[in-house]
């Protein structure tokens, strides 16, 4: 099943996240923080969070949920048709990993 992250626009207020690799949300803008995203510019956006602005916040660090492709369509992450899918996606690797050889610990 493929999916991608939702499309978000100018307007629309989100939740951040951060990473200690890459792409780190700039000074003073906290993980979790609620943004009003204002405007996005070559994969970056600027945004509103408590009377300031923020520049540079990469579109990864945006929470804007996912969509999920199901028989052609695109459903969102919380469509009770993905999370049955991803159910049973996540029931048969559980049992093709329990059957592989090397799953088999000694002792």
């Amino acid at each position: 099943m493929r999916c991608q992250q939702k499309r978000a626009k100018p307007g629309d207020i989100f939740p951040v996240n951060n990473s200690n690799f890459h792409y780190e949300l700039p000074p003073g803008l906290a993980a979790g923080t609620l943004v009003k995203l204002i405007s996005f510019d070559h994969g970056y956006w600027t945004v509103e969070a408590q009377g300031q602005t923020f520049h540079n916040v990469f579109m990864t660090r945006i929470e804007s949920g996912w969509l999920y492709e199901l028989n052609g369509r695109w459903l969102d992450e919380n469509d009770p048709r993905v999370i049955a899918a991803k159910k049973r996606a996540s029931s048969r690797l559980s049992a093709t990993l329990e059957n592989h050889p090397l799953s088999k610990h000694p002792g």
